[in-house]
């Protein structure tokens, strides 16, 4: 067997290759590395050699992982995870499946296969296996507890995705303090649970928590604002990206009810107000001139998230009557219904207008 899967003395998974085998595909490794010089062209000549050599030595890590890489420098994405895929499932085929405990990191073969084994669990969710991807995911996070950022931070999207509600609300409710675009996935799953107060609460606080989120989820796509980015609440603009960009824009898009309550909700007057209130909290923070200026910005930061509760949300939770044909809704499917009337092109043109200016 050219790798084998350990335990060392650490009590940490760890493979150990055959030194013979490792030596000899590890020099052609470096040959075909070597032999690159002159850009595109002579690197798809060495993705070629090494996917030759890859396919006699798939337990060659080393090699699929830098395979990888030179398949996203030739931009080639689905030759990408083809070549992670494959690593990681050789790889497997050498651990244990009842191993679930950490792996050596230092170790440059487990490097290479946890890069491989994200790949693996990033493709089953792209291929919508999301309740293989979240187990996938789980162990993964076994092998690499420090890589939260990467696996972890779409955990509970993808327990979402998979049906499996409760476990998505724990690993979502832990994930508040350090992601508050977790926020609008605990508001989704409200949402689909009925519990409109409670989904009007949560998108309130990630409407004023992660701004830049609801901007991208909706279209009203901004630039950075760097008043959002002072004072109590650093907004960070990359991570509100990575939330609509992986698996949380996936989740809202997929559920168009859930989708149309957010847009709702995000043009109310009360949500508008909130964050008109936050800017103005922001600009106060980034003018302070003294700790008391800004003692006094965060002590209205803090009054604002106070006042974003259930009993404030559960005043928009009533009906109304659509002025079209008098039936009463929740406003959120009034919102829907005029999407609807639009999308259908059963809105009147309204012409009065065009006629005023023609009179004049």
């Amino acid at each position: 067997m050219p790798l084998k899967f350990e335990i060392n003395d650490e009590n940490l998974g760890t493979f150990v290759a055959d030194e013979k085998i490792f030596k000899r595909n590890f020099e052609e490794l470096h040959k075909i590395v070597g032999d690159i010089k002159n850009g595109e062209k002579d690197l798809k000549k060495a993705a070629k050699l090494l996917k030759a050599l890859n396919a006699k030595n798939p337990l060659f890590l080393r090699g699929q992982a830098i395979l990888a890489e030179m398949y996203l420098d030739l931009d080639d994405e689905s030759a990408v995870t083809e070549t992670l895929v494959r690593g990681a499932k050789a790889a497997l085929k050498v651990v244990p499946k009842d191993f679930h405990g950490r792996m050596d990191m230092d170790n440059p073969d487990v490097q290479c296969f946890v890069r491989c084994h994200a790949g693996y669990a990033e493709s089953l969710a792209a291929k919508g296996e999301y309740k293989a991807a979240l187990a996938v995911s789980r162990r993964h996070l076994a092998f690499d507890p420090d890589d939260m950022f990467d696996r972890g931070r779409d955990l509970g999207e993808l327990a979402v995705m998979a049906g499996e509600p409760e476990t998505a609300a724990l690993l979502l409710e832990e994930q508040l303090e350090t992601r508050p675009s977790a926020n609008y996935s605990l508001g989704f799953l409200a949402f689909q649970k009925g519990d409109y107060a409670r989904a009007i609460t949560l998108l309130r606080r990630a409407f004023v928590l992660a701004p830049y989120t609801v901007d991208f989820l909706t279209g009203r796509l901004t630039a950075p604002n760097i008043f959002w980015e002072q004072g109590p609440n650093m907004v960070d603009y990359h991570e509100n990206m990575a939330y609509v960009e992986l698996m949380g824009g996936e989740m809202w898009t997929n559920d168009q009810q859930a989708r149309e309550f957010m847009e709702w909700l995000s043009q109310s007057s009360l949500a508008l107000g909130e964050r008109s209130k936050m800017a103005d909290v922001s600009e106060k923070c980034l003018g302070a001139e003294d700790g008391e200026e800004m003692n006094a910005a965060v002590d209205e930061w803090n009054a604002l998230l106070d006042s974003i509760n259930d009993e404030s949300s559960a005043k928009l939770v009533r009906e109304a009557d659509d002025p079209e044909d008098g039936e009463s809704l929740y406003p959120w499917l009034l919102y829907s219904k005029a999407q609807e009337r639009i999308l259908n092109g059963d809105e009147e043109d309204d012409d009065s207008l065009e006629d005023d200016f023609s009179r004049e």
